[in-house]
């Protein structure tokens, strides 16, 4: 599965095994082989890869009236850390 907008754009290509939106439609986990993954919609963010073996949302931490920041809680080898809304990883597991 993948996406594209209305002007045939690709936005996520087409190599996930599932993609299922959050309840307003305005994101959606990914799964590929397994893993999951996260992609905000109607953003410039980078997709949060499909290589964790669980992705929760976490938390969202206010930066202004407008806008919180997503920090999702993810496991990888049996172990917890955090990733960003913009898909930067918040630990060094090894």
């Amino acid at each position: 599965m993948g996406m594209v907008n209305e002007n045939g754009e690709v936005i996520l290509p087409f190599a996930y095994d599932r993609i299922r939106f959050t309840a307003s439609a305005t994101s959606a986990f990914l799964e590929k082989d397994g893993k999951f993954g996260y992609k905000i919609l109607f953003t410039h963010h980078p997709v949060i890869e499909a290589r964790y073996e669980s992705i929760v949302l976490d938390r969202q931490l206010p930066v202004s009236n407008n806008w919180r920041f997503a920090l999702f809680l993810v496991e990888v080898n049996g172990q917890k850390g955090y990733v960003g809304e913009i898909a930067v990883e918040y630990f060094d597991l090894e």
